[in-house]
């Protein structure tokens, strides 16, 4: 039961377009490469290669440690990343 309470908390924010509870605790944004926010698809997308992240090991959000601009697997294949709600645009 905390497995369906874990999709409702993940997928439900995304299918209807509005933050998470977490995003929105943490003042954080979605944001797609160009500034705009994220259609249904970018955040579909961001969750599933999400998932592909955690699978070898974490392998795909340790990337972020050594990437340029600190982004993950799933920054990079949704071109989407997260910003504060008080920094401006990174890209």
């Amino acid at each position: 039961d905390i497995g369906v309470t874990g999709v409702q908390t993940c997928a439900l924010p995304i299918l209807v377009g509005a933050e998470s509870p977490g995003l929105r605790w943490t003042q954080l944004r979605l944001l797609t490469w160009d500034g705009s926010e994220p259609t249904r698809e970018d955040r579909l997308r961001r969750l599933a290669w999400g998932c592909v992240s955690v699978l070898p090991a974490g392998l795909g959000l340790i990337w972020a440690l050594v990437d340029e601009e600190t982004l993950s697997w799933h920054d990079h294949s949704s071109k989407t990343f997260l910003t504060s709600f008080s920094e401006n645009f990174r890209r």
